[in-house]
């Protein structure tokens, strides 16, 4: 949230994805609907990592829920690893029956890989959208099932899913389509200035409003950030993500 919330940066920095305080919220709200009892957090050296791990315990803590559950595990993982299994030791000595994770796909699928043989099968999986890509659900195999992933909203434009199959021979995942967008978005904005000039290309960046681009309508408040809803829930159903629709 900082990246966009500092007055230096005003006017000049702009998102087509969402921030971390709303994907921190969208997890968040998951977990308190649903009544979990116990929480465990984990999340890489990085700053997103840092970041993320952060807004959602902020989100768990301030809640006005009844009944906010501890968070029981506030760890940070090392990345690059193929066996967790000092980590899931650990963690699997507070019982969560919830794990959050802040990260990327490769370290998760290594993770999520090994949760039955540390009686975390039972063990609600939710994570950042570092983790939504199908490398994910390839390293975790079967025990990616049933498992959740923050993710930006789906990609409805058909042409645009059918020339990126075709071009890289798999379902765009990550931020593909909002760099696309982002992409588009400057280039309109250096037609319409017609000059090498980075104030006036700004300045007319940032009167964006209902963009249409493949990942919906784009619209920047006056921090530069979305106006539209930048999160979802998916669930890993059959190996492969679904969105959560009213769980």
């Amino acid at each position: 949230p900082y990246f966009t919330d500092r007055d230096v940066t005003r006017g000049y920095v702009f998102r087509t994805i969402g921030r971390d305080d709303e994907q921190g919220q969208v997890a968040a709200k998951y977990v308190l609907k649903h009544g979990f009892k116990r929480v465990a957090i984990l999340f890489n050296e990085r700053d997103y990592g840092r970041s993320l791990a952060g807004e959602f315990a902020k989100a768990i803590k301030t809640s006005n829920a009844l009944n906010k559950p501890p968070i029981v595990f506030y760890n940070m993982i090392q990345e690059g690893l193929t066996d967790y299994g000092s980590l899931l030791a650990q963690l699997s000595a507070y019982k969560p029956d919830v794990v959050f994770q802040a990260g990327e796909c490769v370290d998760a699928g290594y993770i999520i890989k090994d949760f039955p043989k540390y009686g975390l099968e039972k063990t609600q999986y939710i994570g950042g959208d570092g983790i939504y890509h199908s490398d994910f659900i390839k390293i975790g195999g079967i025990n990616t099932e049933g498992s959740l992933v923050v993710s930006a909203p789906p990609i409805r434009h058909k042409i645009f899913l059918e020339k990126y199959k075709k071009y890289f021979n798999e379902e765009p995942t990550g931020y593909s389509a909002n760099s696309y967008d982002a992409t588009n978005i400057l280039i309109e904005a250096i037609k319409k200035t017609k000059e090498k000039d980075g104030e006036k290309i700004a300045i007319e960046v940032a009167k964006t409003m209902n963009f249409q681009g493949v990942t919906g309508l784009i619209s920047f408040d006056s921090k530069g950030d979305l106006t539209s809803e930048g999160f979802v829930l998916n669930r890993v159903v059959n190996g492969k993500f679904k969105v959560v629709e009213d769980e």
